[in-house]
């Protein structure tokens, strides 16, 4: 099966944020936050960047990762090729 070619271009925006893993707190203030802008169909982002159509799904990197140092947030679609 080949891949359809439209669904193939995938952009991201990302914000390297300060070490936040001393402080839970925040950390798990950033995963909320990060939850409430991108997950479901009623959250502001999810709204502004796929219910119009803009992209068809978000990128694989989207959302807080605190996976590394320094903690990086980001937020991905996938590109339909008539809006580039």
């Amino acid at each position: 099966m080949v891949p359809d070619p439209q669904k193939q271009t995938k952009m991201s925006v990302a914000f390297l944020l300060p070490d936040v893993s001393a402080d839970p707190v925040v950390n798990l203030s950033l995963a909320m936050i990060s939850s409430l802008l991108l997950d479901g169909p009623k959250a502001p982002l999810y709204q502004a960047l796929l219910d119009s159509n803009i992209g068809s799904d978000y990128a694989p990197s989207t959302g807080f990762d605190n996976g590394t140092r320094e903690p990086v947030f980001a937020v991905g679609l996938q590109v339909r090729k008539h809006v580039l």
